[in-house]
């Protein structure tokens, strides 16, 4: 994600952004969605939760 909104926002690092990116950093992030290769990642990672409501 960081690299993205680095691009977008024409910086090298994300403390770059300036107040004037402001909603265009937002607009990125809210659209953001993880690659296939993230999900499968958190998937994999996932642990169930004892007393967790839909356990």
């Amino acid at each position: 994600m960081n690299g993205g909104l680095n691009q977008v926002c024409g910086v090298r690092a994300r403390i770059q952004i300036k107040a004037k990116d402001f909603d265009k950093a937002m607009k990125y992030i809210d659209d953001w969605r993880p690659s296939t290769a993230t999900k499968m990642l958190i998937q994999q990672t996932e642990l169930p939760l004892a007393g967790v409501a839909g356990d």
